[in-house]
């Protein structure tokens, strides 16, 4: 008996970004709570919408690149920013959690830098983004992206 292998035919980018939107959605009710909790957030200056930005990230894995979200900004910029709203997502999940402390900001830049799916996206559009034919996105994924002491950690 043979059992169809429904991920046989995705590509390896195609692979990360499931598990990267998996991880996303699992962490999704949790950071549900955190708005619900503390009534705010500080997820939404990139102008993508929650819904779509491991969409929007893992875009820039394509030969394809998004427009920008934003009129008033370079797509590198708002890139950038997005993935700030990424960090911001992951930091309210986690906190929302029972029985979860607030963790330094150390700590979790290595758990999100080290431990995470978004992670290994943003360090795979690091590396697209730095032989990107755009200048300004070659310039922010290889110097804003990614902090520069987590790209010598998990690099």
């Amino acid at each position: 008996m043979s059992f169809p292998q429904k991920d046989a035919d995705l590509t390896d980018t195609e692979l990360l970004g499931k598990a990267f939107a998996e991880e996303f959605a699992a962490l999704r009710p949790w950071y549900d709570q955190s708005l619900k909790n503390r009534g705010r957030t500080t997820v939404g200056t990139g102008g993508v919408d929650l819904d779509e930005i491991c969409n929007f990230i893992c875009s820039f894995l394509t030969d394809e690149l998004p427009a920008s979200p934003q009129d008033d900004l370079s797509l590198a910029f708002a890139l950038n920013l997005v993935v700030d709203d990424l960090r911001s997502f992951y930091y309210e999940a986690v906190t929302a959690q029972p029985g979860e402390s607030l963790p330094g900001s150390d700590a979790f830049a290595d758990w999100f830098w080290g431990d995470t799916m978004a992670s290994k996206v943003l360090f795979a559009v690091k590396q697209a983004g730095e032989s990107s034919s755009d200048g300004m996105l070659k310039i922010v994924c290889g110097n804003l992206l990614i902090p520069a002491a987590q790209v010598m950690k998990h690099a």
